[in-house]
């Protein structure tokens, strides 16, 4: 950029965010020296069928190209799948055209190549950073809720607490498996996780594609029961999610992983606050989830996904993570006013949105910035000199 407009974009920057997210402390821990990212994901998927397609094709990316633009460019595959879904099912029971499955379908497989190449990018370029780790998940944790509301639409279960819980029941393993990372430092992925996950989407959307509308909706009756197919999809995915969100508790309270019992039960407190208070307002104000569905869940999501950035973020650092996060507040004021009526519930959930949004981008928008002029590096570009 020309220096005039270099010093005029330092300025609106410095407007923006008049303090810091990270201490000086932290921010030593992030230089290449002092940081590493380790996973294991265990994944059959990935181990038998995925690893060989995505390392044949990291070669189609130019070295200039940074891996946090490949994430990028995979979430607004997400992006896009959930903007078309929510046009065409905006409570998620319509009918859609035939053509909007097979998007979704080829969004989410875009997404999970783009996310996996992200990864293998940074090592072949040598940039992987504490910087790539926080974008990629603070990218995967709002698509959490994306892809769950498009394959809601997919499955026209419609406004209701199967669209809760398919949300809810995501978010909880996803914040739980970062609070079991931020003690043992470790990413630790099973058999069965997120890829087995993304692929159950993408059979969703094609299924709808080739039957037609409504498919979904016909029912099996089973012990004189008549349950429709999309309970058959939910269910087991139910099941699954809460094992997975089980297997960290069980790992760090139980097995006392890491000798961090204590310390973790209090690491733990902003996530089970944050699902509590929402579950909460949700029973004592049910006709927002039943009429602005996808408000009302966008919401927790941006906060939940704000927690998992904070969560990230201090463990890169090695900043302790308090239980009491401020950007929690707003929760007990919206139980509060569903009991007493102090303002409009539904005014008070789209400013809650809104600000749930916000904060969560002014976080990564803060943390990039401050991140990338300390280790002075880009954010979606990688300089010549950095690539030689």
């Amino acid at each position: 950029l020309p220096a005039h407009l270099r010093v005029n974009l330092g300025a609106s920057m410095q407007v923006m965010f008049p303090f810091k997210y990270i201490r000086e402390d932290g921010l030593v821990n992030t230089t290449p020296e002092n940081y590493k990212y380790a996973c294991t994901d265990k994944s059959l998927m990935v181990k038998y069928f995925m690893y060989s397609f995505w390392s044949s094709l990291i070669d189609i990316f130019p070295l200039w190209m940074a891996p946090n633009l490949i994430t990028l460019l995979g979430f607004f595959g997400i992006i896009l799948s959930y903007v078309v879904s929510v046009y065409y099912s905006p409570t998620a029971s319509e009918v859609m055209p035939s053509w909007v499955y097979v998007l979704n379908a080829a969004c989410m497989f875009f997404y999970q190549t783009m996310d996996a190449l992200d990864g293998k990018q940074a090592r072949r370029t040598g940039t992987s950073s504490a910087l790539g780790e926080l974008f990629d998940h603070g990218c995967d944790a709002m698509t959490t809720v994306f892809a769950t509301s498009v394959v809601s639409c997919s499955l026209q279960i419609g406004f209701g607490w199967d669209y809760y819980f398919s949300v809810i029941l995501l978010l909880i393993p996803f914040y739980f498996s970062q609070w079991e990372v931020y003690y043992t430092g470790s990413l630790n992925l099973w058999y069965i996780n997120v890829t087995e996950g993304q692929f159950t989407a993408m059979f969703v959307h094609i299924i709808g594609a080739i039957m037609g509308p409504n498919f979904y909706l016909n029912t099996v009756t089973i012990l004189n029961y008549s349950i429709p197919y999309y309970h058959i999809v939910l269910v087991p995915c139910y099941v699954v999610s809460i094992v997975m969100g089980i297997i960290p508790l069980f790992r760090m309270l139980v097995l006392g992983i890491g000798n961090n019992r204590i310390p973790s039960l209090l690491t733990a407190m902003p996530g089970v606050f944050a699902i509590t208070l929402f579950t909460i307002y949700t029973l004592l104000s049910p006709e927002l989830l039943f009429e602005y569905a996808h408000w009302h869940l966008a919401m927790i999501g941006f906060l939940v996904a704000g927690l998992v950035g904070r969560l990230v973020l201090f463990r890169v650092c090695k900043l302790p993570f308090y239980p009491l996060q401020l950007l929690l507040l707003p929760l007990p004021f919206a139980v509060l006013n569903s009991l007493f009526g102090f303002v409009n519930n539904y005014l008070l959930l789209k400013a809650l949105t809104i600000y749930a949004g916000f904060t969560y981008l002014h976080f990564g928008l803060g943390v990039i910035q401050e991140l990338t002029n300390f280790l002075d590096i880009q954010c979606l570009r990688i300089p010549v000199k950095k690539i030689d």
